[in-house]
C-alpha cells in the first residue's frame, strides 16, 4: 500500500534531487564522493513518539556490552541537519544505556579514526549516521564506508581496522545504505538496490557481524534496539518497525554471503520512483541472547 505524504515533502525532495544534480555527475574510480543531501524520510501515519528509553530484564542475562556511535558532518559540524542526526543518535544511545550497554560516541568534529578504532575493539554495536559514500560514477557506483570529519573510511578500512565482537549488530543511515540515494534521478530497480545494500554491508559481514540494519527514519535505531532488548529476533525487530510493509518488502539471500538473508523494503514518496529506505541483512532468527552468550564473551587482545 502506498504511503501518502504532504505536498510540502514532495517539494522538498524535488529540491534535494535538483540540488544533488548540481554536484559532479561523474566520480573517478576510487575517489570518494557524497551526494549533496542524505536521505529524507517524512512523518507517516502510524509513527509514534520515541518516548523514554526502556530497559528490559534481558540486559541482566547478557555479558557487558559495548556500542560505538558515529555521526559524520552533513551540513558542517553544527548545521541543522547534522544537529538533528546527533539528536537521532542520542535516542539510540539512551536506549542502549538504559539496557546497560557502555556507549562511546564520536560525533563530528570528534571523528578521530584512531580513537574510533580503539573504542570499536570488541564492540557489539556499531551505529553510523551521516553521508553515504560512493567511489565511482553514478548511476551504478561502488559504494561503502563512512564520511567522517576530514576522513573518508572505505570498506577496506572497515575490514582491516575494525575488530568488532563476533556477531556484532550494525545500523547505518546514509545514501546507498538501504538502496536509494539523494542523487538518484531515475527509477532504482531491485537489482541495483540489492547490489548497493550487498556492497555496503559486505565489509561488516566479512569481519563477523550478524545483523545489518539501514533505515531513513530518525528513531529507527532506537526502536530496533528496544525491540532487540525485548527479546525479539533480528527479523522480528525489523518487521516491528512502523514503516515496514509486508506487501512491499523484497526478500532474498545476500549475494556475497549466501547463508545470510537480505531484505529490502521501499516506499513511493516522490512521483512513481520507489525509495528503497529500509533494509536488513544477516541472521534473521538470532536474538541478542543467542548472539552474545556469557560463555563466548569476547575479550579484546591488549597489545603490550
Amino acid at each position: 500500500m502506498l504511503k501518502q505524504i504532504s505536498r510540502s515533502f514532495g517539494s522538498l525532495l524535488a529540491l534535494c534531487l535538483f540540488a544533488s544534480s548540481l554536484a559532479p555527475a561523474q566520480a573517478n574510480q576510487s575517489t570518494p564522493h557524497t551526494p549533496l543531501h542524505p536521505p529524507l524520510a517524512p512523518r507517516v501515519d502510524g509513527q509514534f513518539s520515541s518516548g523514554e528509553p526502556a530497559s528490559s530484564n534481558l540486559s541482566q542475562q547478557l555479558p557487558p556490552l559495548k556500542a560505538v556511535l558515529l555521526v559524520g558532518p552533513i551540513d558542517d559540524d553544527s548545521g541543522s541537519w547534522t544537529t538533528q542526526e546527533k539528536q537521532n543518535m542520542d535516542l539510540a544511545a539512551a536506549e542502549l544505556q538504559a539496557n546497560g550497554v557502555s556507549v562511546f560516541s564520536f560525533y563530528t568534529p570528534n571523528n578521530d579514526w584512531n580513537q574510533i578504532k580503539a573504542a570499536a575493539d570488541g564492540a557489539h554495536f556499531l551505529f553510523y549516521r551521516g553521508h553515504g559514500v560512493y567511489w565511482s560514477a553514478m548511476p551504478h557506483p561502488i559504494v561503502g564506508g563512512f564520511a567522517l570529519k576530514n576522513k573518508f573510511v572505505s570498506s577496506d578500512n572497515i575490514r582491516s581496522d575494525l575488530h568488532l565482537a563476533p556477531h556484532a549488530i550494525v545500523m547505518l543511515y546514509g545514501c546507498f545504505t538501504a538502496g536509494s540515494s539523494g542523487n538518484d534521478t531515475t527509477s532504482l530497480d531491485n537489482a541495483e538496490a540489492r547490489r548497493r545494500v550487498a556492497q555496503y554491508s559486505d565489509p561488516f559481514f566479512d569481519i563477523g557481524a550478524a545483523g545489518y540494519y539501514a533505515n531513513w527514519f530518525g528513531d529507527a535505531f532506537q526502536k530496533f534496539v528496544r525491540y532487540l532488548f525485548q527479546g525479539m529476533t533480528l527479523a522480528q525487530a525489523y518487521e516491528a518497525f512502523y514503516d515496514f510493509n509486508s506487501a512491499t518488502v523484497e526478500r532474498s539471500m545476500h549475494p556475497d554471503h549466501p547463508a545470510l538473508s537480505m531484505w529490502l523494503d521501499k516506499d513511493y514518496w516522490y512521483n512513481p520512483l520507489p525509495q528503497y529506505n529500509n533494509a536488513f541483512a544477516g541472521m534473521p532468527e538470532q536474538t541478542l541472547a543467542g548472539l552474545f552468550p556469557f560463555n563466548s564473551f569476547y575479550m579484546p587482545v591488549i597489545s603490550r
